[in-house]
């Protein structure tokens, strides 16, 4: 969870008891360095109160050894690359119909792009006998994802750490040359799959949080410290409390390093991510991060960024093709508390207009305690819906609890609650479809609870069921039936197996338990990382990647609505180890998977082994020249 500073000395006007958590532009770039170097300041004096002072550094922070991006030759969204011909394929796992997600793979039916370990890696799939490895590109960086679009672009998104960047122009970027983490977003034409080029780098200071696409805008959320952080080292607080002093707001605000292939030529701009006044901030104190939302026309290849800044913290975000929305919490815990000594959420909400790329401030609104992840909301009817896991700052007992917000002018007002439910648990699991939802908490037993959203000011708990174990993910599957995966526990609370349960939720008064399958793994990446969970429901078949240690499969389940859930068979990779020369271990367990049509391919950082949907093998490809395990530690 991160903690981010909205500072009481940049507004004016708001009551000092419980100030106001809405956002406003700062009066000037003076009200804003100013706010910025008061917050620096509060935070040395609290390291330094609790003995934790000596080595600090301003700004934005820079960036450093680079793995050079040279071409070889050698999603989900299907692109016109010469693919498809009409083949079925899955898709990537996203949470809102039309918002793409940035996943480690894309597939067009034909082709199979993966960023697996240093490289981007380009393997034609079809036909499914064949195979083979036809491109590779070095990813400067750690890759975090990507976007292929139907137009033969494809957006690659990583993250750099203690490393300066090395742009194929060449030329280097003046101010994003000190330590620090970078945000890399390089577009690549692979209309010809063959011979990928590179078209686009843009390098932004920061750290990578997520980002989206929706139809031609590419929405990139990152942060950035304003604080103090490990760069420069100063014998006192009186000697770091001076460096603050002296500084300017350029050492201070994120810059973006914009590189664009022109012809033969490149051409190199640099500017900061946010003009000041494209900056907002509230009256309240949370922390030490400015959060930067970076959108930009992936069609025009001359469109320029268009940033916007908040001073405010940072859990999670959601987006459709309406809003966008950040919402971060205020802890107890730490010289950022809330004012009330609880933890809540504070949610802001902002126009996407997609004309422009504007990503235009609206409204505020809060709720008692904290969100699990992007699937704790959901915007239906204008209406949003979040689902929070609250203490009692009494007797520091948990509960659950599910808000409405409508806007009303710049507010988000809660209109209708449903609360203090599973004392002494936490959520788990969430989904909201329309006007249902589902929660999951867990301590010892896994209640499911369904939930009546059809009335936005009298939203109710409905119905529960009570069975051990938990789900960390819920996945719909028709109207009434939802799929989950998560582990085994038995009476006391302690997990045993992986599992994954099907729930009959066709009478949400009743839901009923329809099938459960457990399987012989510790775990799978697909209960934290929904993008590693793949239900293709064309074949009724589920594929999950199981990984733990120097185990790695790739489970092959019949699921389908009102079906018992089945274990048909699972992938290994023996053979794409045996000839990467590789041992299974945390770099090459599977992360991914694909259907098309019929045929099974599991991915990971070593290669693609292909089977039909019982496991039966057909074919391999081992990846060459990838580096297994690079680049897979942050260094900040």
């Amino acid at each position: 969870m991160l903690s981010i500073p909205l500072l009481l000395s940049a507004l004016t006007g708001c009551n000092l008891r419980d100030p106001s958590y809405a956002l406003t532009p700062y009066k000037s770039c003076d009200a804003l360095e100013s706010a910025i170097k008061g917050q620096a300041e509060e935070e040395i004096r609290w390291a330094y109160a609790w003995g934790n002072g000596g080595s600090w550094s301003m700004g934005g922070g820079g960036f450093g050894a680079t793995n050079d991006m040279a071409l070889e030759s050698a999603q989900m969204d299907g692109a016109d690359a010469g693919g498809g011909d009409d083949r079925s394929y899955s898709e990537t796992n996203t949470q809102v119909e039309d918002v793409d997600e940035a996943d480690l793979i894309e597939t067009d039916g034909t082709w199979i792009y993966v960023l697996a370990g240093d490289s981007l890696v380009i393997t034609q799939a079809w036909p499914a006998e064949d195979i083979e490895q036809v491109a590779r590109l070095d990813v400067e960086g750690s890759s975090q994802g990507m976007f292929l679009r139907d137009d033969g672009k494809l957006i690659v998104l990583s993250q750099l750490g203690w490393q300066e960047p090395d742009p194929l122009s060449g030329s280097q970027p003046e101010h994003l040359t000190s330590n620090g983490p970078i945000v890399k977003s390089t577009t690549i034409d692979v209309s010809d799959p063959t011979d990928p080029a590179v078209e686009r780098e843009v390098y932004t200071q920061g750290t990578m949080y997520d980002a989206r696409l929706v139809e031609d805008q590419l929405y990139l959320v990152s942060y950035s410290t304003l604080g103090v952080n490990q760069d420069t080292w100063y014998e006192s607080k009186a000697d770091a409390l001076d460096a603050v002093e002296i500084s300017t707001l350029a050492d201070w605000m994120p810059d973006r390093f914009d590189n664009l292939r022109s012809g033969d030529a490149w051409l190199s701009a640099e500017e900061q991510v946010s003009d000041c006044t494209k900056v907002l901030g509230s009256a309240r104190e949370s922390g030490n991060y400015m959060v930067n939302v970076e959108s930009l026309n992936v069609v025009d290849p001359d469109a320029e960024f268009v940033g916007t800044s908040v001073l405010g913290s940072l859990d999670a975000i959601y987006a459709n093709g309406r809003s966008l929305y950040i919402v971060g919490s205020e802890s107890a815990d730490g010289p950022w508390q809330s004012f009330d000594s609880t933890i809540e959420s504070i949610v802001h909400r902002f126009d996407i207009v997609a004309d422009s790329g504007e990503v235009e401030y609206v409204s505020s609104g809060t709720v008692p305690g904290w969100v699990l992840n992007q699937f704790a909301m959901d915007e239906w009817d204008s209406h949003l819906r979040i689902a929070t896991t609250a203490v009692d700052p009494d007797g520091g007992t948990t509960s659950a609890g599910v808000y409405v917000l409508e806007e009303d002018g710049d507010d988000l007002e809660v209109v209708g609650q449903v609360d203090e439910l599973a004392e002494g648990e936490q959520i788990f699991a969430v989904r909201f479809e329309q006007d249902v939802g589902y929660v999951v908490t867990f301590e010892q037993i896994d209640p499911l609870f369904t939930f009546d959203l059809s009335d936005h000011e009298d939203p109710r708990a409905v119905g529960e069921l009570e069975i051990t174990g938990f789900s960390n993910y819920i996945h719909p599957m028709d109207s009434g039936h939802i799929l989950a995966v998560g582990m085994e526990a038995d009476t006391d609370g302690w997990t045993q197996n992986l599992q994954v349960s099907q729930f009959d939720v066709s009478d949400l008064e009743n839901p009923v338990l329809d099938s459960r399958l457990q399987l012989d793994s510790y775990g799978s990446e697909a209960q934290y990382e929904h993008h590693a969970f793949n239900w293709f429901a064309p074949v009724e078949t589920l594929l999950l990647p199981s990984g733990y240690g120097d185990e790695s499969e790739m489970f092959l389940i019949h699921a389908a609505p009102g079906d018992e859930l089945a274990l048909k068979g699972s992938i290994d990779q023996d053979e794409v180890l045996y000839s990467a020369g590789s041992d299974n271990d945390y770099c090459t367990n599977f992360r991914r998977s694909v259907v098309i049509e019929e045929v099974a391919y599991g991915i990971s950082n070593a290669g693609i082994t292909v089977t039909d949907l019982d496991g039966e093998k057909l074919s391999y490809v081992a990846f060459d020249n990838v580096e297994h395990c690079a680049n897979e530690y942050y260094y900040w």
